[in-house]
């Protein structure tokens, strides 16, 4: 099946919080915005905001969790999926569908257009404890229900 991939830079909404599912997968969800600047003459101004919302696993979630913050630039590669969940409102009982287009990520990294960084790498280069690679099943279904 040919899976549409989408690369991105953009700004970091909120603080990334890392979270454990059922099965033991880590995950992160982070929200980036991305805004065009438009010229006008000999004026510059913004175009319109793009809102993505981003889904981290295992490795790469405890990485995201540990280097990035709210206000980062950051570039973002990964699949692009639609999930479709019901959405259950416990003040009146109705049920909503929520269609949401999100990326699942398979690497983001810090712009270094914007400012320098420093990898620090853990000792030894690959920790007992850490995380293997495996992702969870990539589909659509597989991907944490937002909040």
């Amino acid at each position: 099946m040919n899976e549409p991939t989408i690369s991105f830079t953009g700004n970091v909404a909120f603080e990334p919080k890392l979270r454990v599912t059922p099965n033991g997968a880590h995950v992160v969800d982070i929200r980036v915005a991305t805004t065009p600047r438009i010229r006008k003459g000999d004026e510059w101004e913004d175009g319109g905001t793009l809102w993505y919302d981003v889904v981290c696993w295992n490795r790469l979630a405890d990485n995201v969790s540990a280097s990035v913050t709210k206000g980062d630039s950051v570039t973002v590669s990964g699949k692009l999926y639609n999930r479709v969940w019901d959405r259950l409102d416990e003040a009146t009982g109705e049920v909503t569908k929520v269609d949401k287009l999100t990326v699942d990520a398979s690497h983001v990294g810090l712009d270094l257009s914007r400012w320098p960084a420093t990898a620090h790498r853990p000792e030894p280069a690959r920790p007992e404890e850490a995380l293997s690679d495996r992702r969870p099943p990539a589909t659509p279904e597989a991907l944490p229900e937002a909040a």
